[in-house]
């Protein structure tokens, strides 16, 4: 799944921080909260936290976080996405000095796996994505318990170390200058008439899509399509779906086969010739996984900014601004071609997959991606 990542490193500094303190709806931390005592890791600390009555928790943790005065959060967003994020955390926490990381997913991962075997950790929010069997095999994450917040949301989309904010999904999508309505695609087994072949792009990495694939359709009948899509059908193997995205605006391809609801919902609205179109075989989606550093420098930081990061008075309602479709079930959706994305119908052929389920189907999707798609990839 390769996505639109922000470019490298973004900081929403100390200097911005202290500002923020007078903004109005920011929380002033009571002097002379008791913290915690004798704990070593965020996971003990955690634990004890878990004890206290649940109206203290947030005043608890702002009393730490101040102490701390910092966080540090890792994941592949886009860059105005994570620093508006931020500077909502900060305008309700003032004086934590929070800064945004940012890649492609799996050279996150890579760097979060070896810091952990190294028993270190720079981050203390950090992004999953298909990494969970490697996180919890290197003891990456801290054990959350029920202290995010999160009760409300669907109970796959809560784990023991990670919880889920955002719904991705995979859509069809087409260029109205070049498609008419009732010629586009209704599903992906209309892209393979002979009329598609060589005029439509694959991403590179698309794993989210392909996850989805192995989940409704299984291995042997996931591994033909993709195999028929690539070898016969010529599908035009591209790196990043903000790419294909763009080009697809630009009318370099008529149709695309696998990408974001939000990214397309978000153009349109903005004026694109795009239009998308909810597959009839299944959707697939990802339940976005993030978790806590074991070895978080801020812990109290970071749990705190989990809490908000759920809150649909927060973080839910700020990401909502951007088209997202939020895991909350309470929060509103940007633009109505979302909506159709929560109906009953499309949910019932949705394949929501948790960071738990995207492990699962790690190996398979490997094995796909070495025997079809490295292969043609290099070839370009």
């Amino acid at each position: 799944m390769s996505r639109t990542y922000m470019k490298s490193t973004i900081g929403l500094l100390a200097a911005s921080a202290l500002l923020l303190g007078t903004v109005s709806g920011g929380i002033t931390a009571q002097s002379g909260a008791t913290l915690p005592t004798g704990w070593k890791t965020p996971s003990e600390l955690y634990a004890m936290l878990a004890k206290l009555p649940a109206d203290q928790l947030d005043r608890i943790l702002y009393e730490g976080a101040k102490k701390e005065g910092a966080l540090t959060y890792a994941g592949p967003f886009e860059e105005s996405q994570m620093a508006k994020l931020l500077q909502g955390f900060m305008e309700k926490y003032p004086g934590i000095n929070s800064k945004g990381m940012g890649g492609q997913q799996e050279d996150i991962s890579n760097r979060v796996i070896a810091e952990a075997r190294a028993k270190r950790s720079s981050f203390d929010i950090v992004s999953v994505g298909t990494f969970l069997g490697e996180y919890r095999e290197t003891g990456a994450l801290a054990e959350i318990h029920d202290l995010v917040g999160n009760a409300r949301y669907p109970a796959k989309f809560r784990g023991k170390d990670f919880y889920s904010w955002n719904l991705l999904s995979m859509v069809i999508a087409y260029n109205t200058n070049l498609v008419k309505a009732a010629e586009a695609p209704k599903g992906y087994m209309d892209l393979m008439d002979p009329k598609w072949k060589g005029k439509f792009p694959v991403d590179n990495s698309p794993d989210t899509w392909v996850f989805g694939m192995l989940n409704k359709w299984g291995y042997e009948k996931t591994h033909d399509f993709q195999k028929q899509m690539i070898q016969d059908q010529k599908a035009l193997i591209r790196k990043g779906h903000t790419n294909q995205t763009n080009l697809l605006v630009a009318g370099a391809f008529p149709v695309a086969i696998e990408l974001y609801s939000y990214k397309i919902a978000d153009m349109k609205n903005k004026g694109a010739p795009v239009e998308m179109v909810i597959p009839q075989e299944f959707v697939s989606a990802e339940a976005s996984g993030v978790g806590i550093s074991s070895r978080a420098p801020h812990p109290y930081s970071a749990l705190l900014f989990a809490r908000f990061h759920v809150d649909p008075e927060g973080g839910q309602k700020i990401l909502a601004q951007f088209g997202r479709v939020m895991a909350h079930p309470d929060t509103k959706l940007k633009y109505k071609e979302l909506q159709r994305l929560t109906d009953k119908d499309t949910l019932d052929r949705m394949s929501v997959l948790t960071a738990a389920e995207l492990a699962k189907y790690s190996e398979p999707y490997t094995r796909i991606i070495k025997e079809i798609y490295n292969p043609a990839f290099r070839g370009k």
